[in-house]
């Protein structure tokens, strides 16, 4: 097998270009009355009331991600999510998904990020007490369910969805890289080269002992979005929550430091691919700092002058292939975003001539019209205003509002105001 060279090359400059014109501030607000209540053992209930449809999302949120993988156990809160599934105390091994479907549920899932791990489905309101009893049951007693075979198994299907998404995909597989260049040694966002080996390493009584401290009422957050009343919600969540216990001092605060880099870094990465590429990547503001908002309007515009300067084979040199260049902020949570521009090299050319044209068109960047800017904000408050539409895509939206500037019924935008 011939290997040829994927060059990820990860520029971390705090240096940037020259300001733009002055912008009125903007400020995006999606106001979306809700009513929220804390029981004694510090289960967080946001309610959304809205009757145009019979339906009612429900998106339970622990406050847990792979931020929190104990060291060396990279992968362990996704396997801890799929294990959930599997059993409660008063359920039969296996059977979530049939109940939950012979409820009339819809969009059932559960997703592991950097931050949190959210349980959803979208149910009609006549099943909502029954929901919310098998959500507390698994919240109550899932790691009961962690029986051999069913760790076997998740195991299994964990590292399958790993090589799917990251190592049979030498350019998914780079993420990887580009945090181990940008986050410290460390740092909760910095990603284990082999986290399939690492969660297949993971014991039982390591698995149970994860959930035990962050399977908790006191570390969750229930949204409710739909054809539901206030009242009647509260009854019935302090019916089925309120004698689940706490974990009260399980997880003390952690000191993160601030992300400082600012010298380059260069990686190459040797890998079997069709073509090598160029990866420029630099840390960006958390949700909560100034400049996030602005995020992709900048790399838009940064690729935009990338690809431009680029494509001018004017000067002899040969630097990528066409419309290969592109941007993203391909992953980002509340302490952090990263934000990269890419490109392919023309056969002719070399990566080091790409990675230097790109950074030439970074400071070039300047020269672009600015007055797109009003244009882009448009985008940006339709693509909010969609978001929200809904019931399901609400409530996620609403769980990250919390989780990042600590309101679910606002998103902050420019407010620099507001809590993580």
């Amino acid at each position: 097998m011939t290997l040829r060279g994927v060059v990820a090359v990860c520029v971390c400059l705090i240096a940037g270009c020259e300001h733009a014109p002055p912008q009125s501030p903007v400020k995006i607000a999606i106001n979306l009355p809700v009513t929220r209540f804390v029981l004694p053992n510090g289960l967080e209930v946001i309610i959304q009331e809205d009757h145009r449809t019979p339906r009612v999302a429900v998106n339970l949120r622990y406050h847990v991600g792979h931020k929190d993988d104990p060291p060396g156990r990279g992968g362990l809160a996704h396997l801890v999510e799929h294990l959930q599934f599997t059993q409660s105390e008063h359920t039969q091994p296996d059977s979530f998904f049939h109940t939950i479907n012979e409820l009339g549920a819809q969009h059932i899932n559960g997703t592991t990020e950097a931050d949190a791990t959210s349980y959803f489905e979208t149910v009609p309101a006549s099943s909502l007490d029954a929901t919310l009893w098998i959500e507390a049951d698994r919240m109550a007693s899932a790691r009961q369910g962690y029986v051999p075979s069913a760790i076997a198994r998740e195991k299994n299907v964990v590292a399958q969805e790993l090589r799917l998404r990251f190592k049979n995909d030498p350019d998914a597989f780079r993420y990887h890289f580009m945090t181990r260049a940008v986050y410290p040694e460390g740092h909760p966002y910095r990603q284990s080269l082999d986290e399939e080996a690492e969660e297949r390493a993971s014991t039982a009584d390591e698995l149970r002992t994860f959930a035990a401290k962050y399977y908790t009422p006191d570390n969750a957050t229930l949204m409710l979005v739909g054809d539901v009343d206030p009242k009647d919600v509260k009854e019935i969540v302090t019916r089925h929550f309120a004698a689940i216990e706490p974990c009260i001092g399980c997880r003390p605060a952690r000191a993160i430091p601030p992300v400082e880099v600012a010298a380059l870094k260069r990686l190459r990465i040797v890998a079997d691919v069709d073509a090598p590429s160029v990866i420029i990547a630099w840390p960006l503001p958390a949700p909560i700092d100034d400049g996030y908002y602005d995020i992709p309007f900048a790399m838009r515009q940064l690729a935009g002058a990338a690809s431009a300067y680029t494509d001018d084979d004017e000067r002899g040199k040969h630097m990528m292939r066409p419309n290969s260049v592109g941007w993203g902020k391909p992953w980002g949570g509340r302490l952090g975003t990263i934000g990269a521009i890419y490109g392919v090299p023309d056969p002719r050319g070399t990566p080091e001539d790409l990675f230097d044209g790109i950074v030439i068109g970074r400071h070039r960047i300047v020269a672009n019209e600015w007055a797109q800017l009003g244009a882009q904000r448009s985008y940006t408050i339709a693509s909010e205003v969609r978001s929200v539409e809904a019931l399901g895509d609400r409530a996620t939206r609403m769980q990250q509002f919390l989780e990042l500037y600590g309101d679910p019924a606002t998103s902050c935008g420019t407010c620099t105001t507001c809590k993580a």
